[in-house]
């Protein structure tokens, strides 16, 4: 069980609940889907409807997973090739990270990390599941800004880790904490709706507490003491421990 594999988790599940993806998660999916807004919100969904906005997700899941998995891998090959230097650039990225969770908490502001992508005049014909998987490798790309604190600190541990299989699952993993909300999300599609509207209310009660799992990822790295954040995250959500 690699130490950062549940931190990876519950990094993803936060993404999901970050305020430039939770709030926009109806329209993503009439994105991808070609089923327009208003057709979700009313409950107008045929069974032909639903499957194609199952599939459309994932198919979507497919392409940001994809992306953040050569993330991964770059920065384990990188973590391997500079591990001689290891130690300085895991306490330089550990004050990175903790400025980013000091940014996430609002002690500091970064400008561009402030970014939030808004994607309008939504297509209401269907759209083809190829270009839904290619709608994922955008989004991974166009919405890092706003994820940024929360992947990078990820990135950050699978350059710590500096082998190139640990990074891809780390990210895999991170892929998989985002990917999941937003399937159970298509597949319940008419109970979503009101759930969503419901947790907008806990969005910044999120964001403190990704800012302070931020600080403390920092300060591991720093001291070289992750494996003690994992141990206590395995002590409080066992099921972790089977994804190693």
């Amino acid at each position: 069980m690699e130490v950062g594999i549940p931190i990876a988790l519950i990094a993803g599940l936060l993404s999901f609940v970050s305020p430039c993806i939770l709030p926009l998660i109806l329209p993503y999916i009439s994105l991808i889907s070609g089923i327009s807004v208003s057709s979700i919100k009313e409950g107008q969904i045929t069974s032909r409807d639903r499957l194609i906005i199952i599939l459309s997700t994932l198919f979507f899941i497919i392409g940001f997973t994809t992306v953040f998995i050569v993330f991964g891998v770059i920065a384990g090959q990188f973590g391997g090739v500079l591990a001689d230097a290891k130690n300085i650039f895991s306490r330089v990225a550990g004050a990175i990270i903790i400025i980013f969770g000091l940014h996430i908490l609002g002690i500091i502001r970064i400008p561009f990390l402030d970014y939030e992508a808004r994607i309008r005049n939504f297509p209401t014909q269907r759209i083809r599941f190829l270009t839904a998987f290619v709608m994922g490798l955008l989004f991974a790309f166009g919405w890092t800004p706003c994820i940024g604190p929360i992947l990078g600190s990820i990135i950050g541990i699978a350059f710590y880790g500096g082998n190139t299989t640990y990074g891809a699952v780390l990210l895999g993993v991170y892929s998989i904490g985002l990917a999941i909300p937003f399937f159970i999300v298509a597949i319940f599609i008419n109970s979503a709706v009101s759930l969503i509207a419901k947790l907008r209310n806990v969005i910044k009660f999120v964001e403190i507490a990704s800012g302070i799992i931020l600080i403390l990822v920092g300060i591991a790295l720093i001291t070289d003491t992750l494996g003690v954040i994992s141990g206590y995250l395995l002590d409080l959500f066992p099921f972790l421990g089977s994804l190693g």
